[in-house]
């Protein structure tokens, strides 16, 4: 309390990052406190506004909206992404990145490019650099904002980069690259493999995780050392060897809210304001 206090007389306010994701005709809503204790409310869409969801942020926290600053953060899911990882051999400058991004989206795309939202990011070696590109046409990106309306989106991230930060952050383990993690919800079932030099990524929405593991293995050899696994449906079967997290909050939301706008080891869609026409 003190510490809010403090920072409103240096004119600054507590930002908190809303992570929103919509499940049929709820919205999933995820806020973490200052304690980085995540908190979560599960409203009808239609049935609830961004002065609501301020009026209920100002009690659960105990302070009055001059205090408070919100941003709010989503994510698309993979199928409508595109991705591709390049290993140059040598180190990069943001005017180079940006220049590889349009050679190669004008290469291997066959969409203008005004009608894409991009992004990239690096991961620097000792004598490489890993250029990851994803982009996304601006018609999809512009239906999934429309979809939580009337809330505005200032993130729209990769749901599988909020997969991974909510597997991070509730496992409280590193992601590591001998390790698979499993999401299932009513719609998808989605396996993802952070590896060194690329992400292996596979999307089923007709297979049970035991049988998405087994197309993952075949698809990319070399057995994971350890799997993770969330599901939303009460009935998932967990084997044995697997590592189940069991939680009620909303998995991606909460991924959603842990964005953060610095960050070396992962892809991210960059705010929405911010992608590169």
């Amino acid at each position: 309390m003190r510490r809010l206090k403090s920072k409103i007389k240096n004119g600054k306010k507590y930002k908190i990052r809303i992570g929103l994701w919509r499940r049929q005709n709820n919205l999933e809503i995820v806020w973490l406190d200052e304690q980085k204790r995540p908190h979560f409310i599960i409203p009808q869409l239609t049935a609830f506004t961004p002065s609501e969801l301020s009026s209920h942020l100002e009690t659960c926290l105990g302070q009055a909206s001059a205090v408070l600053s919100y941003s709010y953060a989503s994510a698309l899911l993979p199928n409508h992404i595109w991705y591709k990882s390049l290993i140059l051999p040598y180190q990069l400058s943001s005017q180079e990145c940006e220049r590889q991004c349009f050679h190669i989206l004008e290469k291997e795309l066959p969409i203008d490019l005004g009608e894409l939202w991009f992004d990239y990011s690096i991961h620097p070696f000792h004598n490489s650099t890993r250029l990851d590109i994803s982009a996304v046409r601006k018609n999809l990106a512009a239906e999934q904002l429309q979809s939580l309306s009337p809330f505005k989106i200032d993130i729209l991230d990769d749901a599988t980069n909020a997969i991974l930060r909510a597997f991070r952050f509730l496992s409280r383990r590193p992601v590591t690259d001998n390790s698979l993690y499993i999401y299932q919800d009513g719609n998808l079932c989605l396996a993802v493999q952070e590896k060194k030099h690329c992400r292996h990524l596979l999307q089923a929405t007709d297979r049970t995780p035991q049988e998405l593991f087994e197309l993952f293995y075949r698809r990319y050899p070399g057995a994971p050392e350890t799997c993770y696994f969330y599901s939303t449906e009460p009935q998932a079967v967990c084997p044995a060897l697997w590592h189940k997290i069991d939680t009620p909050i909303p998995f991606i939301a909460l991924g959603a809210a842990l964005w953060q706008r610095k960050s070396a080891t992962e892809r991210q869609l960059a705010d929405a304001d911010e992608m590169r026409p």
